[in-house]
């Protein structure tokens, strides 16, 4: 959307501002990334329920609006879901003169509406420019045929009533295109403003000038308080106010409820407007559509255009008045003539309120049961929509292989092809709506695009750019410098270069230009730059540095350690928490007071949690292959295991022995197991027919390598001993 389309026009008598104007969620800037797929370019409105940007849809790529909720209401789970409802409502509406609501999006900071986007001014806006800043009859003529279709629409088919009708929310585009916005929603979040905080909204009060008595009383939304608030709107932009607009809302709201509005005549005089006269059908419509009754309001958008003669269907009640005039006392005429002329007054009375007013009521019934046809031909075909997606979902999910093998005949190569082909589609006399659109596909191309593609992509569109340019001879130029900081950052201006910080261009032609800078270990930075005529614009870009974070634990637990490099330099005691650390490559130091340190080289990745886990050599927990250095014959060779672990703060372990004859057999547990330096003690008891034996193990620890000797008593009582080694199983 452009302009206030979605917010209070400041032109509003009564629209609140400062501390009442409740805050959106926390607000991004331009350039940003939000929900995950919109890259936010520049506000177009801020009021009081909202601030709406224009973004580039990168999935799409496409430019659309986004209206951004107020914080207040984003947390409020009750009024997201009601928005959400009132969005879906909102989805039907299909016409011309509508702007399209796309979807509700949320994530954990954001929550907005996105819609189409109409580059186009407000009736609002529009008014002010006009001589004496009101609007003349000729004028409007174009665009009322145009609000009251699209209201009819809403009204007769989709069912649905706009409810904040007013002159800030109707657009008009450059080629004089009307379009209605904000269908229900700006609504919905002023009285969930009202409902959340206790006081009326931004929106509330801005527009009650437009809102009829009944919908200020509270009651159930219809069709004739659009019909008021079009009778408000066109009472606005004739005399440059709004029927009542002097006095606090609640004497506001007594006049709407109670006091006759001036006829538009009287309000421009009041005004200081006088103008040209307005026509008498204008003025008694305008006046019809004010009635505090609803019933004495037109029945439908589309009579209130017939009344003011600019075509729609008429109104049955519009009945001629018979007047009768009286002649002079002069002109004195035949008894007989006069007879005649009452006589044939009564053959016309009767022969309308005879044939032509019951011909008009069947006709208005004949178009409101087909008013009523085409809108459950509408439901029907929204319902057979809704059925064919979710079939086309269906076809999709079971489409998986396809896909596969799609992706096997290189994805990247018809990425690339594609994107070519729709540059070399688009001509040097392209229409700048089909050029922004090829603008943009580049654009999201080249965000995601190869290495090995992208230069030849972005050197293409700029010749084509260049070719579109050279046609008109003479267009305005200027030139830009972006500079980096740090320098050598890979920028890229929209369509036009792909190069390293600082960047220079000359002799581009002006307007605004996407700007993207990216540098290994920085964060991405999005915004724009507007190149003007005879200028040369200078853009610096700080580059703000990327962060990961780093858990670093050892064995055993809280070993000393250092880390150098990257940008930090730190220190501390290893605790298995993560610390935050700019991203990059770090030297890991285990320090082991007097021992051997320990060192290694970790990565720290942007947005990602590594943990690096290391085992001091002086620890002894863990699997160890055991073997005999001088053993007998008879005595196992190999798949002998050490278990050693920790339980309950105490060592313990298990010697696995292989089964042999006249040995025991399976999993040994060690007794008396002790570490103390870098000296590992502990003894295996076993019972032999019917006697108790004991080896005894002590052994040294050398980084991962145990080396020590076994003492035992044979079964005729000698003491026996032999050497023993054990590496760490990883």
């Amino acid at each position: 959307m452009a302009g206030d389309a979605h917010l209070p026009s400041d032109d509003t008598p009564t629209r609140r501002s400062g501390p009442d104007e409740p805050p959106t969620v926390r607000g991004p800037a331009a350039g940003s990334l939000v929900l995950g797929r919109y890259v936010l370019e520049a506000v177009v409105g801020r009021g009081g329920m909202g601030v709406v940007w224009r973004a580039h849809d990168q999935t799409l790529g496409e430019t659309v609006a986004l209206k951004f909720l107020p914080e207040v209401v984003a947390r409020d789970a009750v009024a997201i879901d009601e928005l959400k409802e009132e969005t879906r409502r909102a989805r039907r509406l299909t016409h011309p003169h509508i702007v399209r609501i796309h979807d509700f999006l949320q994530d954990e900071q954001h929550a907005a509406v996105s819609m189409e986007y109409v580059a186009g001014r407000t009736l609002a806006q529009l008014r002010l420019e006009q001589p004496a800043k009101v609007f003349s009859p000729a004028a409007l003529a174009p665009l009322v045929p145009q609000l009251c279709a699209a209201l009819d629409y809403a009204h007769l088919q989709a069912k649905i009533v706009h409810r904040d009708l007013k002159p800030a929310n109707l657009l008009v585009t450059p080629d004089g295109q009307l379009k209605v916005t904000d269908f229900g929603i700006a609504r919905s979040l002023s009285e969930t403003h009202t409902r959340l905080t206790g006081k009326g909204g931004g929106d509330s009060s801005g527009t009650l000038p437009y809102m009829s008595p009944q919908q200020i009383a509270g009651e159930k939304p219809a069709a004739a308080d659009d019909i008021y608030a079009l009778g408000a709107t066109l009472y606005d932009l004739l005399t440059g106010k709004p029927p009542f607009h002097r006095g606090d809302a609640f004497s506001l709201m007594k006049q709407i409820a109670e006091k006759p509005p001036l006829s538009l005549a009287a309000q421009r005089t009041e005004l200081g407007h006088p103008g040209e006269a307005l026509p008498g059908a204008w003025e008694q419509t305008i006046l019809a559509c004010l009635a505090k009754s609803p019933a004495e309001r037109p029945g439908s958008a589309g009579q209130v255009a017939a009344r003011l003669g600019l075509g729609g269907p008429g109104d049955p009640d519009d009945r001629p008045t018979s007047r009768l005039t009286v002649a002079p006392a002069k002109s004195r005429r035949p008894l007989w003539a006069a007879l005649a002329a009452l006589g044939l007054a009564g053959l016309a009375l009767g022969y309308y309120y005879g044939v032509a007013v019951p011909a008009q009521k069947q006709a208005e019934a004949q178009r409101q049961a087909e008013a009523e046809k085409s809108a459950e031909r509408a439901r029907a075909t929204e319902q057979k929509k809704f059925a064919d997606e979710e079939a086309e979902a269906q076809r999709r999910r079971g489409a998986g292989e396809a896909a596969a093998a799609a992706a096997r005949t290189g994805p990247e190569e018809q990425a690339f092809a594609a994107i070519m082909q729709r540059i070399a589609a688009t001509p040097d006399r392209a229409p700048p709506a089909q050029a922004d659109a090829t603008a943009g596909a580049v654009q999201a191309y080249l965000a995601t695009a190869p290495e090995r593609h992208r230069n030849e992509v972005a050197t293409t569109w700029a010749r084509r750019q260049a070719a579109m340019n050279d046609r008109s001879a003479g267009s305005a130029r200027g030139s830009l410098i972006v500079r980096t900081t740090p320098a050598g950052a890979e920028v890229r201006v929209g369509a036009l270069a792909l190069d390293k910080s600082p960047l220079t261009l000359k002799e581009q032609q002006t307007g605004k230009y996407p700007v993207h800078a990216r540098l290994a270990g920085y964060d991405d930075w999005n915004g724009e730059v507007e190149v003007k005529e005879n200028e040369f614009a200078e853009l610096d870009v700080p580059l703000v540095r990327s962060h990961g974070r780093l858990v670093i634990e050892t064995e055993p637990a809280g070993q000393p350690y250092r880390l150098q490099g990257a940008d930090a330099n730190a220190s501390g005691v290893a605790d298995g928490q993560p610390r935050e650390l700019p991203t990059g490559r770090y030297l890991l130091t285990i320090l082991r007071g007097g021992a051997a340190e320990q060192a290694k080289y970790v990565e720290v990745r942007r947005d990602e949690t590594t943990t690096e886990r290391t085992f001091s050599p002086l620890a002894v927990t863990g699997l160890w292959k055991f073997s005999l250095t001088n053993r007998s014959p008879s005595a196992p060779a190999t798949d002998i295991i050490l278990k050693l672990e920790r339980k309950n703060g105490s060592l313990a372990g298990s010697l696995s022995m292989p089964v042999r004859p006249g040995a025991p057999a399976g999993e040994m547990p060690l007794s008396t197991v002790a570490f103390k330096d870098d000296q590992l003690a502990f003894s295996i008891v076993h019972m032999l027919a019917g006697r108790r034996y004991e080896t005894k193990y002590t052994a040294r620890l050398r980084g991962d390598t145990l080396t020590g000797t076994a003492e035992y008593d044979t079964r005729d009582g000698q003491l026996r001993r032999y050497d023993w080694i054990a590496h760490r199983s990883h």
